[in-house]
């Protein structure tokens, strides 16, 4: 593997199999900032290996990203927002392996945004891209219930990878669904270079034990509420969150009173949380101070499943485990749905 000399054998690995979902390998390339406000101008010139060519030949995709975006939902809901415009950049893929972007002018918005994408350089085909797929270092691919086929243009810094693959346990990540687990490690990858170290604690755990207040009737006729015990599906059990820590931090217990006590730490976490926002999860520290470490992604749920929903995933996981959950969680082109207008058109030829 390119770069990888002198590296243990079995980072080298496991960099190998992150690298088919969406992540660097070994080679260097250069992370552009993670999105704050105002957001980070677009790239004027970038360029990557190989070394520079004459002029540009090659394919050109549109990606875009909205501007002035403002949320039209619920927090607990599929994260729904409007925009005032489309930024957009010109990536071009050459014959010889190089790429480079170019600014473009700005387009006017299409209407209703995923919150899961808004954030992000995209160029949604909705369909798959050879191209684009075999270049896992610098595009990851994106899919949900209401989004077809879509690329995240995601330069991967690979030596900041293999340096913090074991440190912050990211090997763990492999049992998540794939484009959870390619989130994740961008958000330790971009905390990082913001000076936050983050470790990832929890991955996929069994069906977990929970308080659950119900109306029940009693022999009278009267409705009661009863609070019980119950036992199942979470989305940690589905593959579909995860909890980080910050990495000197041995406990929750300790992590969270540092939160609530306010200062540094009460700062790192509202970055940590920005930017898993950014890169389209969900972060429940948002409403809730004690689960400060936790992110989701699930698109087309409604939160904690329950009900059908919940009978529908059961079902599923019980034919198939997670990976017949995350077929559920697919791009359904019957399904009726606010984004289809996000659709791009097919890349020019140069």
């Amino acid at each position: 593997m390119p770069g990888c000399q002198g590296m243990d054998v079995r980072v080298r690995a496991a960099l190998a199999g992150v690298a088919m979902l969406g992540v660097a390998s070994c080679a260097t390339v250069t992370t552009p900032p993670a999105r704050t406000t105002p957001a980070a101008p677009i790239p004027v010139a970038t360029r990557h290996e190989p070394a520079p060519i004459e002029r540009i030949v090659g394919t050109s995709y549109v990606f875009s990203r909205g501007r002035d975006c403002v949320r039209r939902s619920k927090w607990w809901a599929r994260n729904t927002q409007t925009c005032a415009a489309d930024e957009r950049m010109l990536v071009i893929l050459t014959p010889q392996g190089a790429v480079e972007t170019r600014p473009a002018t700005e387009a006017a918005a299409r209407g209703r945004y995923p919150g899961e994408l808004v954030h992000q350089w995209r160029t949604c085909p909705f369909a798959a891209d050879p191209a684009l797929d075999a270049r896992p270092d610098l595009f990851a691919r994106y899919e949900d219930p209401d989004v077809g086929v879509c690329y995240l243009y995601r330069p991967t810094d690979g030596e900041a990878l293999a340096r913090l693959f074991r440190r912050a346990r990211l090997g763990t990540l492999d049992v998540l669904h794939p484009i959870l687990a390619d989130a994740t490690r961008q958000l330790v990858l971009r905390a990082d270079a913001e000076g936050i170290e983050l470790k990832v604690i929890s991955t996929v755990r069994s069906h977990t034990a929970r308080k659950q207040t119900v109306r029940v009737r009693g022999k009278d006729g009267r409705a009661r509420r009863v609070t019980r015990t119950v036992r199942g599906p979470t989305l940690h059990s589905m593959g579909l969150a995860v909890d980080v820590n910050l990495m000197h931090r041995r406990d929750l217990g300790s992590a969270t009173r540092a939160y609530l006590d306010g200062g540094p730490e009460r700062d790192a976490w509202e970055r940590v949380g920005r930017i898993g926002e950014e890169l389209g999860l969900l972060w429940l520290g948002r409403v809730k101070a004690s689960e400060i470490f936790h992110f989701e992604w699930r698109p087309g749920l409604s939160g904690m499943p329950k009900g059908a929903e919940k009978e529908r995933l059961r079902r599923a996981q019980d034919r198939g485990g997670n990976p017949a959950v995350w077929e559920l969680l697919r791009y359904d082109p019957d399904r009726p749905t606010a984004f289809r207008d996000l659709r791009d058109a097919p890349p020019d030829r140069m």
